[in-house]
């Protein structure tokens, strides 16, 4: 049966505008160039000994003071289940939106891809059949037919903010956010690309971002069942 727990991340962005190096990035400092972002596993306090936390901290304190770096702590919710060796069971990328099939390996169960999703009628209803067994993002990959796989992971959590490819658009903060697909077939054909324009039960992910201009990737949060 699948598990949830959660554990704990630090991410780093430089806001400074310019390349900088960050002498409280784990292990030894970090060079970032302006607005790469580093993420470390665990609260970044617990990387400094402890005799020097307080200095640590206040150099921290002081770059997201003076905005040269964003620091933040993330507790991610993560669902580990397995993926089924079936063929019906396609490659999963690191980064597809993933859902919960019940039925698969005489209903053992088994993590899927979106394109996965069967028909509907409609796209939409193909859509909303999807955002109900909606589980999150994978965070690592797996291929079709392989060996199978017990500890799967899936980012599902709802506070983390999600860069994803989306089609050719603008972007309100709110938009609601689902899946392209192919309304002749009624078959999500992407299990990573968002698209904006979705109705309330077919949606997955609302945009955390304002685009005024047409771009192909975006901000989000999702939204699962699982984690609600």
């Amino acid at each position: 049966m699948p598990t949830f727990v959660n554990d704990t991340q630090t991410t780093i962005k430089n806001t400074s505008g310019k390349t900088m190096r960050f002498g409280f990035t784990p292990y030894h400092g970090a060079q970032l160039t302006a607005n790469q972002v580093v993420t470390v596993d665990g609260d970044i306090s617990d990387y400094y000994p402890r005799p020097t936390q307080k200095r640590w901290r206040q150099s921290v304190a002081n770059a997201n003071t003076l905005g040269i770096a964003s620091v933040s702590r993330n507790i991610r919710q993560l669902f580990i289940g397995r993926v089924s060796n079936a063929a019906a069971v396609s490659t999963i990328n690191a980064g597809d939106m993933v859902w919960w099939d019940p039925t698969v390996d005489s209903n053992v169960g088994s993590i899927r891809s979106a394109v996965d999703t069967p028909a509907g009628g409609t796209l939409v209803a193909t859509r909303t059949a999807f955002a109900q067994k909606f589980i999150g993002r994978a965070v690592a990959s797996h291929t079709s037919q392989s060996a199978v796989v017990t500890n799967f992971v899936v980012d599902m959590s709802a506070t983390t903010i999600f860069t994803v490819a989306c089609q050719s658009e603008t972007h309100n903060i709110g938009d609601a956010m689902g899946l392209v697909g192919n309304a002749g077939t009624f078959l999500i054909t992407s299990a990573s690309t968002f698209i904006k324009g979705v109705t309330a039960p077919e949606s997955i992910a609302v945009c955390q971002s304002y685009d005024p201009t047409a771009v192909t990737t975006t901000s989000v949060r999702l939204v699962s069942p699982y984690s609600a």
